[in-house]
């Protein structure tokens, strides 16, 4: 028995397997006893793109998984890479992390002082310094000092107008008896810092001790500069504060440590958040060989 084939319009062609069309657009494979309209149709959609009005009011296509057997199909999508903020926090950590320490030279045993790390920004009040041990970095040349702002404090006048604390029932400059009432006065002077480089700093607000200070008040702050013969004393290293009439002591996150010295008390190393306390005859030691003695104020 010899095959009957059915010729149709253009190249679709009907035969015992299954029927090829072919167009512009690409290729069909259709079902042997498949209509012939599906079989006209399908071959005019691969001889013409649709115009846009078709295209929107098209509904589901009419062709099957193989009209098209020549494009690439995906078996699986690449997964999408999304950053978020804890990614960010993980990835600063992990950069932090792999950066190597700087070898400082380790304090001398028995000092009380140990090594810390800061986190602050070069130049900024608490900044370690960047000297090397045996290279240290000059000290700033001692310039002309900055105003510092002048807290105000209550206090009581004797006769004379020297200022007292409120609760003193006596003039503590000339133990004359206080009788007029509390004022907001200018902070006197409460102590005197005493460095072993020579300078005398009296302290009625705020005092920046180190290599290089800055200021940590908008007001202002007294700077002192000092230097040692290796350059461990960071370039802000020590601040000195008042509140009320007390005098108070904050390291400034230096690498070297401030060490508190008080008579019959064990070394004391000061924190970079809490202010400690001072009273007249305290110590602190910055490192280098340079330390600080806190003196009562002079009397006229």
């Amino acid at each position: 028995m010899s095959e009957a084939t059915v010729p149709l319009e253009g190249d679709a062609t009907r035969a015992a397997g299954p029927i090829e069309v072919s167009g512009p657009l690409g290729s069909a494979r259709l079902h042997p006893h498949a209509p012939a309209d599906v079989v006209e149709k399908i071959r005019d959609l691969l001889s013409h793109a649709p115009q846009p009005d078709e295209a929107a009011h098209a509904g589901p296509s009419a062709t099957t998984a193989d009209a098209a057997p020549d494009l690439p199909v995906l078996e699986e999508a690449p997964a999408t890479m999304t950053w978020s903020e804890e990614d960010e926090a993980r990835a600063a950590e992990t950069s932090v992390q792999a950066a190597p320490a700087p070898d400082y030279p380790r304090p001398a045993p028995g000092s009380g002082r140990r090594r810390r790390p800061s986190a602050a920004s070069p130049g900024t009040p608490g900044t370690p310094e960047s000297a090397s041990p045996g290279h240290p970095a000059p000290a700033a040349p001692p310039g002309p000092e900055s105003p510092a702002a002048i807290p105000l404090v209550w206090g009581r006048l004797c006769a004379d107008a020297h200022v007292s604390p409120p609760d003193a029932d006596r003039c503590l400059v000339c133990s004359a008896p206080l009788t007029g009432e509390r004022c907001q006065v200018p902070t006197p002077v409460l102590m005197v810092l005493f460095l072993s480089t020579g300078q005398r700093v009296p302290v009625r607000g705020e005092v920046v001790v180190g290599r290089a200070p800055q200021p940590c008040a908008a007001g202002g702050s007294l700077l002192v500069p000092v230097s040692g013969p290796t350059g461990v004393i960071s370039r802000s290293h020590l601040l000195v504060s008042t509140a009320g009439w007390s005098v108070l002591a904050r390291d400034l996150g230096s690498h070297n440590g401030t060490v508190l010295l008080r008579p019959g008390i064990a070394p004391v190393l000061l924190g970079s958040t809490v202010p400690c306390p001072l009273l007249v005859g305290d110590l602190l030691d910055i490192g280098d060989g340079v330390t600080i003695r806190l003196d009562p104020p002079d009397r006229p």
